[in-house]
């Protein structure tokens, strides 16, 4: 098979600022199994950024075994965590494995890289208001990985919390199709963590799993199976 090569960067997400740090991400693609350089261009923005964390997910086509295609995900994240070692030590690869996501191969054949560094200015909160809502964050099936598409959700959440101030962040764990109380309460987790490190003070964040006792719709399609594998979070004075 050819060497693979980068194909693209797409800046998915820019800027976005909330609390006391700054979310951006970018996708890494490839044209088959092997090994990637990323363009020093690219990487020399990475030396400007004073970064907290980022994360990898990473994903394949569809094309060969589940299994392959999972460990062929793990060697793409960690080719590409090594090559950013050098700006932060806290990378974490999530090898997804296949993705359908996009209708032609090359295009779900490829890393995202989200990345979270600290903002120079950070924002005071106004006094408090008090208030309950309810954000919905999806995960993968099975898994306590959150959709790529969720961290939108996630951002725009945390925009909030930077203009008020809540006594307690409640974070509620939920599955689909089949009791899993544990991943119920790992999906819970994985959102405390990205609130954690985005400067949210890990103290008033209290985590709760509630496996599949509380679906939002009946699930009789994906789509209503994706809503019920969720994170509510509730925002309390």
């Amino acid at each position: 098979m050819k060497k693979t090569l980068l194909i693209a960067i797409v800046f998915i997400l820019s800027n976005y600022v909330f609390s006391q740090s700054i979310v951006d991400s970018l996708s890494v693609h490839f044209d088959s199994d092997q090994s990637i350089i990323i363009d020093k261009e690219v990487l020399s923005d990475f030396e400007s950024r004073d970064i907290i964390s980022i994360r990898l997910y990473a994903f394949t086509d569809s094309v060969g075994s589940k299994n392959y295609n999972k460990a062929l995900a793990e060697r793409r994240g960690q080719v590409v965590r090594k090559q950013l070692s050098a700006y932060t030590s806290r990378i974490d690869v999530i090898a997804v494995g296949e993705s359908t996501k996009y209708p032609d191969l090359a295009s779900n054949r490829r890393v995202s890289i989200v990345v979270i560094e600290a903002e120079e200015t950070p924002i005071q909160p106004e006094p408090v208001i008090e208030e309950v809502i309810t954000l919905n964050v999806e995960f993968l099936p099975e898994q306590a990985v959150i959709r790529d598409e969720s961290y939108a959700e996630i951002i725009n959440f945390l925009k909030r919390l930077k203009m008020k101030t809540y006594s307690s962040i409640e974070l509620h764990g939920h599955v689909c199709c089949a009791p899993g109380q544990k991943l119920s309460e790992q999906r819970a987790q994985a959102v405390a963590k990205e609130l954690e490190l985005s400067g949210v003070d890990p103290r008033i964040i209290k985590t709760f799993g509630y496996s599949n006792r509380k679906p939002l719709v009946p699930e009789t399609s994906e789509s209503n199976k994706r809503k019920n594998r969720r994170v509510e979070v509730l925002l309390i004075k």
